[in-house]
């Protein structure tokens, strides 16, 4: 039979790949020893997804919870996961607390 998924999982893919990019653009910040990212995945009752990684730098967030871009032309990863959790009825929340930034996203 065919294989089918009630997940967009192409789109999904993608909403974990910019994640994990902002992560690994993070750490490139800091020095070798105090990099690191942890992922996690639940797949029951429902899909969640958390994607942690230090961080050294104040981060703004907008009136929607949002992180904000730091420069010009950056954020477009943030924005495509907002979209993709807004698409699919998904919740997204980014926090930074005692030096450790964290995405979670539940399906």
């Amino acid at each position: 039979g065919v294989l089918t998924c009630a997940l967009p999982i192409c789109e999904l893919a993608v909403v974990l790949a910019n994640a994990l990019e902002n992560a690994i653009h993070a750490n490139l910040k800091l020095p070798p020893k105090q990099r690191k990212i942890c992922c996690r995945a639940v797949g029951t009752p429902s899909l969640m997804v958390e994607i942690l990684n230090p961080c050294n730098e104040a981060v703004r967030f907008d009136d929607q919870g949002l992180p904000m871009a730091q420069q010009e032309g950056h954020g477009m990863g943030v924005r495509s996961i907002a979209a993709f959790c807004s698409k699919h009825d998904a919740v997204c929340q980014f926090d930074l607390t005692d030096g450790t930034f964290r995405l979670r996203i539940v399906l």
